[in-house]
Parts: C-alpha cells; sequence; structure tokens
C-alpha cells in the first residue's frame, strides 16, 4: 500500500477565489519576462483568462498588481507594482508557515491512524 500523503493550497477568497498558487506563478513569470501575453503562453494559458484572473484580484485585493504599457512602435509590457512584490513575498512566507505547521499536524494524525489500525 502506498504511503499516506496530503496535500493543501492556499487561496483566498471573498465570494469567488481570487489569489493563490496560480495567480503567483503568473505574477512571478510577469516579472521575468515584462509581459503578461508570454507569461499566459508559457502557463498554456490564454491570454483573456490571465487578464481575468490578474483584475480579480485586484479588485479583491483593493490595489493594482500590473503596471502595463499598451504596444506600439516601441512595443508594450507589464511590471509589478511595489504592492505586488508585497502580496507576492506575504503570501509566499503565509504559504510556507501553513506548511509547517500542516506538515506538524500531518505527522500527528498518521500517527493516530496507525496506532488505530494495529488494534
Amino acid at each position: 500500500m502506498n504511503e499516506l500523503r496530503y496535500s493543501a493550497k492556499l487561496v483566498l477568497h471573498r465570494d469567488v477565489k481570487f489569489f493563490g498558487p496560480g495567480v503567483v506563478e503568473l505574477l512571478q513569470r510577469v516579472h521575468l519576462c515584462h509581459s503578461l501575453h508570454k507569461a499566459s503562453k508559457e502557463m498554456s494559458m490564454a491570454y483573456t483568462k490571465a487578464l481575468k484572473l490578474v483584475k480579480t484580484a485586484e479588485t479583491n485585493l483593493g490595489f493594482k498588481l500590473l503596471n502595463q504599457k499598451i504596444g506600439g512602435i516601441s512595443g508594450g509590457g507589464s511590471k509589478l507594482t511595489p504592492e505586488a512584490k508585497k502580496i507576492i513575498a506575504l503570501y509566499e512566507a503565509f504559504d510556507e508557515e501553513i506548511s509547517t505547521v500542516a506538515d506538524r499536524e500531518f505527522e500527528t494524525f498518521k500517527t493516530e491512524i496507525e496506532k488505530m489500525r494495529q488494534d
């Protein structure tokens, strides 16, 4: 029998889910390639879906995540706002803390299950 495992995913939501690992990855890719379009392509995601994810997150967070420059002769691009960089750092720290606690609690949980199997 395979080892017992668990998974947990940190997702922020109000009426709708609006910020989680997918949005964080998208923003990190935008930071690297300076383009929401390129970042969405790298994730095999339609640009319109990526834009909707960003706009939904911005609406629910109450601040902009991207500064976008419309294309033209010199081309467009996207840059993370300072708030985007901060929320990514906060999210990652919170996620790490949750994972640490969850891992510890899961070990206790597994031990109790093992005890029940032996009874």
